[in-house]
């Protein structure tokens, strides 16, 4: 993969702006990048900085950055107890314990991957996805 400009990102407008051209790549863990046929980016976008590696609890449901891991889903005890252990489930079959801990749910998502467990669970959970 050659990366001509790289930009981490200082906000999610500035991402968002950045993104509006089609040679531009946004950057996560960047573990499904090397399934893609594209080798030469133009654009990358890094989101690391705006705090999109949290998962917030509320009462009655869960708030997932683009940015958290399938390993921080996988050790998160409030969405296991939530799941009834599928959430846990769902990824540890994913690659191996470094790969999940690298690997984004933004990621997985946008992916759009066929063979993602994440997705059937996520379907079923009937979860909302905000784009922005």
């Amino acid at each position: 993969m050659n990366i001509a400009q790289y930009t981490k990102a200082a906000s999610l407008e500035e991402a968002w702006e950045l993104n509006q051209k089609r040679s531009a790549v946004v950057l996560g863990g960047c573990c499904w990048l090397r399934l893609s046929p594209q080798r030469r980016i133009a654009q990358a976008i890094d989101l690391s900085a705006l705090g999109l590696d949290q998962i917030e609890e509320g009462e009655d449901s869960f708030r997932l950055g683009a940015m958290v891991t399938l390993g921080q889903l996988e050790g998160h005890d409030g969405l296991a107890a939530f799941t009834q252990g599928a959430m846990k489930e769902a990824v540890r079959h994913i690659v191996g314990t470094q790969f999940r801990n690298m690997a984004t749910i933004g990621g997985s998502i946008s992916g759009r991957f066929g063979f993602s467990d994440i997705w059937t669970l996520l379907l079923v959970l009937d979860a909302q996805v905000e784009l922005y």
